[in-house]
C-alpha cells in the first residue's frame, strides 16, 4: 500500500510478506509458493464443490473450496491400513504431535485413545497378540510387559 519494501517474515502459519515500515504500515500478503495446494482432492460431501488442501494453526487439513458458504473440513491423516487393536473399529493413522514428531494413533480419537510412537507393522505378537512395531531395524512387541518387547 505504501510502496515500501516487503520483507519475508515467519508467523504461526508459516512464511509471509510484511511491509518494512511496520508498525506504521500493516500490509501483509502470503508468500508466493506457500499458498494452499489447489489440486482437486474430491468433492465436498455437503455442497459438491471441490476439496482443497490447506494449512492452519493446527497443521494441514482438507476444506471445501466454497468457503465461507460451506464450512466442511476434515483432518489430513495418512492411513496405515492397520486396524486399531484396542477398539477394533478404527484405523491406525499417521499423525504429528504438537512439536512435529510423528506418531501413530486410532482415527476414532477421543473415543479410542490407542497410540504408538513406533511404526506398527500390522503383525500380531505370537505371545500376547499385541501389535508388533518397528524400532530401528528390529521388530518388537508394542506391549512393554511382553518378553518380545526387549
Amino acid at each position: 500500500k505504501c510502496g515500501s519494501l516487503m520483507l519475508i517474515k515467519i508467523g504461526r502459519f508459516g512464511k509471509f510478506l510484511a511491509c518494512s515500515k511496520y508498525p506504521d504500515c500493516k500490509t501483509t500478503q502470503p508468500l508466493v509458493g506457500s499458498e494452499e495446494h489447489q489440486e482437486n482432492l474430491g468433492n465436498c460431501p455437503d455442497c459438491g464443490h471441490s476439496l482443497v488442501a490447506k494449512r492452519g494453526r493446527f497443521g494441514a487439513f482438507i476444506a471445501c473450496s466454497n468457503y465461507p458458504t460451506c464450512h466442511f473440513t476434515q483432518k489430513n491423516e495418512k492411513p496405515t491400513g492397520i486396524k486399531c487393536p484396542k477398539c477394533e473399529s478404527g484405523d491406525i493413522v499417521i499423525k504429528k504431535s504438537k512439536r512435529g514428531k510423528i506418531f501413530y494413533a486410532c482415527n476414532k480419537y477421543p473415543a479410542c485413545d490407542f497410540s504408538l510412537w513406533n511404526k506398527p507393522t500390522g503383525e500380531k505378537c505370537a505371545l500376547c497378540q499385541s501389535l508388533m512395531v518397528e524400532k530401528g531395524k528390529k521388530t518388537l512387541c508394542s506391549n512393554s510387559e511382553c518378553p518380545n518387547s526387549k
